[in-house]
């Protein structure tokens, strides 16, 4: 394989929690001076995450992207023209679905779109809902719905929204490992991703992380040679696989991990931000521009 030119990086694609984002959810004073260097020196900067844009707007505030890809690639924001490409979103019919195949486990369902989250308590698991629910609130995924406006149905049939960007399930993670085998099996047009052992995320198989990378570096006429990506979840590796240059996260699942060009730190000790300092910041202090970090 042909070696990685650092020196010709133009783009920078980057998943969010687990990867950019401390545990907090938010990022680092280190990220976003390494970040906001780059992007003075002309680094496209993209944000690729299975967040909602609202919730990537707030987590990074201080970040300056110029791309963002959200809801594992269903819609991608020009941060600069605040345009929104939508690719296919899963429709009615299509949760019903997947809804009726994860009956059989003990799991929480939950919906996301840019401005909707629900949750579908299982009447069978109605106190492992309420569970999950209270739990809920202090983990990073609450942190990411805030300012959501949370509806919760005992039945999805109930849910009256028309299409959405994802539907995802929550629980133990051997319920998640067999439903999302069996979506495999039984609802081939889905795709399936864990993002982490106790998180399923499930979209139409054209949905993923490195098509919606893909789609921005065509409009920036970027070759993925020139773009380094970071991620940690499964629903990464297709992002990594589409830059010339991957790194996972040493918190990352195995599947990220097999995928990747290296292995970095990780994002609670600033991986991405320091592999970025020694490796593309580097460039620039080669050409005599002053680095804050000398």
């Amino acid at each position: 394989m042909e070696k990685f030119d650092f020196n010709k990086v133009k783009m920078i694609a980057s998943d969010l929690d687990g990867t950019l984002l401390l545990p907090s959810g938010q990022p680092s004073k280190t990220t976003i001076d390494v970040l906001n260097e780059l992007h003075e020196q002309g680094i496209i900067i993209v944000i690729n995450s299975g967040r909602p844009l609202s919730s990537i707007s707030r987590s990074c505030e201080d970040i300056p992207y110029d791309w963002a890809i959200s809801m594992n690639g269903q819609e991608i924001l020009n941060k600069h023209t605040n345009e929104i490409i939508t690719n296919k979103p899963l429709y009615k019919d299509d949760l019903i679905k997947i809804y009726q195949l994860s009956q059989k486990y003990h799991l929480i369902c939950n919906l996301h779109d840019s401005n909707i989250s629900a949750i579908i308590f299982n009447k069978h698991n109605i106190l492992f809902g309420v569970a999950y629910n209270f739990l809920e609130k202090f983990r990073w995924i609450g942190k990411q719905k805030k300012g959501h406006k949370t509806s919760y149905y005992l039945d999805i049939n109930n849910f009256d929204c028309q299409q959405i960007g994802k539907i995802c399930f929550a629980g133990l993670s051997k319920d998640i490992d067999a439903l999302a085998k069996e979506i495999k099996e039984k609802l081939p047009q889905y795709k399936s991703l864990c993002v982490s052992k106790n998180w399923l995320e499930v979209m139409d198989c054209s949905i993923s992380k490195g098509n919606g990378l893909k789609q921005v570096l065509s409009l920036e006429n970027i070759n993925p040679n020139n773009c380094i990506g970071f991620g940690d979840g499964e629903n990464d590796v297709e992002l990594l696989q589409a830059c010339g240059y991957s790194c996972a996260m040493k918190n990352a699942m195995s599947k990220t991990k097999e995928v990747a060009s290296e292995i970095i730190d990780s994002n609670v000790n600033d991986g991405v931000a320091n592999f970025l300092k020694t490796h593309v910041l580097k460039k620039f202090a080669n050409n005599k521009i002053p680095l804050m970090y000398d």
